[in-house]
């Protein structure tokens, strides 16, 4: 029996793009790998998203059994969400070897759990895995892994390319994006920053599946972009861009720079500076051509 997969999905205030999450919800349900549970955490929603939510599993039989709804009452982010359902996970679901983050705008393929869980499970010093996720209803790739380097800019490997192009082979990245991707669990536990946290959860966001990426580095583990039509990912449909979204952005960037330890945290930070406030620095441009890929090449 293939062994246990928990995915992860979030919810916020979603009620104005329900018709695009109950399509995540039912891809969901229809995907071919049989040894799944769904855990469903609701971030202290306001609209009604939640109740429609629970009223699509609660007639959807196989989702009924599967899952588990968890409602906060506030917004904790992505990262205080996920640490919430990571506790529920280690504790409730010991026996479960992936953890499979799904975005809520996210439509998975059929087959692509099935596919990328088997090859995974034969990759032991790999931490986490994605597939090519689509741009929406087009032809073109939204995410099929990142690059970060040494600077912590990061470079979205054949995004807005046809997917037609992406090459038939597997890349190591830097790290995969959330919005779909699988990870082990035995090595996610090799990862723990904090007590029993998965991140910090003071972060709420952009402090995530980056973060893992570059944990993984630091512990010689590797993140992998496979090629498998995995999702359709709508991108980004509940959280827009907002002055509390910068802010976060520019925090995360610092704590990652520090976090790293890398030659250019100067470097970094003026150039997270310069990225939330627009400005050019001699500085920054000093050494920006020296900067390394952060990534463990195992192709």
């Amino acid at each position: 029996m293939a062994q246990r997969a928990v995915i992860v999905w979030l919810n916020y205030n979603s009620e104005k793009i329900i018709d695009i999450v109950l399509e995540s919800l039912r891809s969901i349900a229809e995907l071919d790998y049989e040894n799944y549970s769904l855990l469903v955490i609701d971030n202290g929603s306001r609209d009604k998203s939640i109740d429609i939510i629970k009223s699509f599993i609660e007639h959807n039989p196989e989702l009924q059994y599967r899952s588990k709804i968890i409602e906060l009452e506030h917004n904790l982010g992505f990262t205080g969400a996920h640490n919430i359902a990571w506790k529920y996970i280690t504790n409730k679901l010991s026996e479960a070897k992936y953890l499979v983050l799904v975005n809520n705008d996210a439509i998975l393929y059929r087959e692509s759990l099935s596919k990328l869980i088997e090859l995974l499970a034969n990759m032991p010093r790999t931490c986490g895995i994605q597939g090519i996720i689509e741009l929406g209803n087009t032809n073109h790739v939204d995410n099929f892994g990142a690059y970060m380097d040494e600077l912590l800019r990061v470079y979205h490997y054949m995004a807005f390319r046809d997917v037609n192009e992406v090459p038939r082979k597997c890349f190591a990245v830097t790290y995969v994006n959330g919005a779909y991707a699988i990870y082990r669990i035995d090595n996610l536990k090799k990862l723990i920053l904090i007590g029993n946290d998965l991140f910090p959860t003071n972060a709420f966001a952009y402090f995530d599946d980056d973060l893992l990426g570059i944990l993984a580095y630091i512990n010689d583990m590797n993140m992998l972009a496979i090629p498998v039509k995995a999702a359709k990912h709508y991108v980004s449909m509940t959280f827009k861009l907002t002055g509390t979204r910068n802010y976060l952005r520019l925090r995360s960037y610092i704590a990652k720079g520090l976090l790293v330890k890398i030659r250019h945290v100067p470097e970094v930070l003026l150039y997270a500076t310069r990225t939330a406030l627009k400005l050019s620095s001699y500085a920054l441009r000093r050494n920006i051509n020296e900067a390394k890929i952060i990534t463990r090449s195992v192709i």
